[in-house]
């Protein structure tokens, strides 16, 4: 469901462990709006990035392999005007740590491909659904300012 917002200036994209769906999200939009909006991701737990997602993006031209995993807690600003979270624990955080600020809040709810199982070529055929899904979703919600 679309909130009726004007087009963000900065989007956060938050997950338990900015390895898989909070970068990939964040590459996917930075790549449409080109420096026009800021887009940054983060977790709410440590982690660090997952060689699968570095390798489904690199397939879609979009490299990952820099991505340094960080905190919310260790964000610098809190300007976001649209936080998009990926799990119901992010989600909650995130409106228990942004009582006080004049954001959007929105959760999707996008599967865990690290929960996938099987070989190399089921978990890669699984993160590639996950990032499809969700660049699907994305752009419902970011359409409109595209």
């Amino acid at each position: 469901m679309k909130k009726n917002i004007k087009k963000p200036n900065a989007i956060l994209f938050v997950c338990n462990i900015n390895s898989i769906r909070s970068p990939m999200a964040e590459a996917i939009t930075k790549e449409w709006f080109d420096q026009k909006i800021f887009v940054d991701s983060c977790g709410i737990k440590f982690g660090k990035i997952d060689y699968l997602a570095v390798e489904v993006m690199a397939e879609k031209k979009l490299n990952l392999a820099g991505h340094k995993s960080k905190l919310f807690s260790e964000l610098d600003n809190t300007f976001f005007d649209l936080i998009i979270t990926f799990t119901k624990e992010a989600y909650q955080y995130v409106l228990s740590s942004t009582k006080t600020q004049s954001c959007v809040v929105e959760y999707f709810d996008i599967p865990d491909a690290s929960l996938i199982t099987g070989n190399r070529q089921q978990r890669l055929d699984g993160y590639r659904e996950v990032r499809d899904v969700l660049t699907k979703k994305l752009h419902q919600r970011l359409f409109d300012y595209l």
